[in-house]
C-alpha cells in the first residue's frame, strides 16, 4: 500500500485558506505538485524523460459488484471480489467479456491444491503424488474459468467441485483441462462446464461384485454418456494384484448375459461370461474391490 506525504482530503484541498499569509503560497504550490506526482507514480513512469506518463502497470481495486455504465459505454475492471483474477469488459448492458490474461502459476505439491476466487486462471501443477485439485465456490461468478495442466503426468490429478463431486481427471502430461463456472457460487460438478475439446480419461472403481453369484453389476460413470468413446475394464481377483480384462464382445439394449459392458445414460453395466474364469471361487468375495474402468470421453 502506497504511503503519501500528504493526505488528500477536503482539508488539503482548502489550502491555502483565503486569510493565509501570501508568503505560504510557494510552499503550498510545491506541496500540491508533490501530492499529484506521488499518486501518478503509483502506475506511471515519472523520470523526467520521454516516457513520462507511460503506464508501468495498471492497478485496480477490488469490486464487489458491477459498476454502473452509461448507455453505449464500457468500463474495464478486475472484480476480485466477484470471483476472478482476470480482467473484464463491462458494457452498458452489464455483459461480461474476458479482457485480460488471468495469470499463470506453477505449483509443485503432493497434497490437495485448493483454488480460490483470486487464483490465477492457468495452473501448471507438478504433482508429487496422486492428488485432488479443489475448485472454488465462494465469490465465484458464472463465466469464471480455470485451465489446469498436469506438467509431468507421473501422478493422477482429480479436479473436484467444492462439494466433492469429481469434475474430471488429468493424467497425461502437457494436457490442459479447462473448466468454466455455469452459475454463481458453483458447488457441484454439474455447475462447471468442460472447455477441453481433446479426448479425456476417467478412472472409476468397480467396487463390490461377487462375480460367481451375480452375472452383472452397474457402475455409475458421472459423465454425459453421449461423449463416451470407449473404455477398458480391468478385473481384479479376490487376491490383490491378479488382473484380467473384461473384453466387450456384443452390444445389447436389453439386460442379458453378453460378455463385456453396456454404456447407459447414468451407469455402465458390466456382464461376465456364464462360464469360465470369473465364476470361480477366486471372484466371489463381496468385500473385494473388483477392479477399475478406464473411460475415454470428450
Amino acid at each position: 500500500m502506497t504511503v503519501f506525504t500528504q493526505t488528500w482530503n477536503a482539508a488539503f484541498e482548502a489550502l491555502p485558506a483565503d486569510g493565509n499569509n501570501i508568503s505560504e503560497g510557494a510552499q503550498r504550490i510545491r506541496n500540491h505538485r508533490k501530492a499529484v506526482r506521488e499518486r501518478l507514480e503509483v502506475d506511471h513512469s515519472w523520470a523526467g524523460d520521454i516516457y513520462d506518463g507511460f503506464h508501468k502497470k495498471i492497478t485496480v481495486i477490488e469490486r464487489g459488484s458491477l459498476p454502473a455504465t452509461p448507455a453505449a459505454s464500457q468500463a474495464e475492471i478486475t472484480p476480485l471480489a466477484m470471483g476472478s483474477s482476470t480482467g473484464f469488459l463491462v458494457t452498458d448492458a452489464e455483459g461480461l467479456v474476458h479482457g485480460l490474461d488471468g495469470g499463470v502459476v506453477s505449483t509443485s505439491t503432493s497434497s490437495t491444491l485448493t483454488l480460490t476466487k483470486a487464483s490465477a486462471e492457468i495452473q501448471l501443477v507438478t504433482p508429487g503424488a496422486a492428488l485432488d485439485v479443489d475448485l472454488p465456490s465462494a465469490g465465484i461468478r458464472a463465466g469464471r474459468r480455470f485451465q489446469i495442466s498436469n506438467v509431468d503426468g507421473a501422478f493422477l490429478m482429480t479436479v473436484k467441485a467444492s462439494g466433492g463431486d469429481t469434475v474430471g481427471e488429468i493424467l497425461n502430461s502437457g494436457y490442459i483441462f479447462g473448466v468454466m463456472a455455469l452459475q454463481d457460487t458453483p458447488t457441484d460438478a454439474a455447475h462447471w462446464a468442460l472447455l477441453t475439446g481433446r479426448l479425456q480419461q476417467k478412472l472409476i472403481e468397480i467396487g463390490s461384485w461377487n462375480m460367481q453369484s451375480t452375472s452383472s453389476v452397474d457402475v455409475d460413470h458421472g459423465l454425459d454418456y453421449l461423449g463416451i468413446r470407449g473404455l477398458f475394464v480391468a478385473i481384479q481377483s479376490d487376491s490383490p494384484g491378479q488382473w484380467s480384462s473384461l473384453t466387450r464382445q456384443t452390444f445389447s439394449s436389453v439386460d442379458s448375459l453378453n460378455t463385456g459392458y453396456w454404456i447407459r445414460s447414468v451407469n455402465i453395466r458390466l456382464f461376465r461370461p456364464t462360464t469360465g474364469l470369473f465364476v470361480q471361487d477366486a471372484y466371489n468375495d463381496p468385500a473385494a474391490q473388483r477392479g477399475y474402468l478406464t473411460v475415454f470421453f470428450f
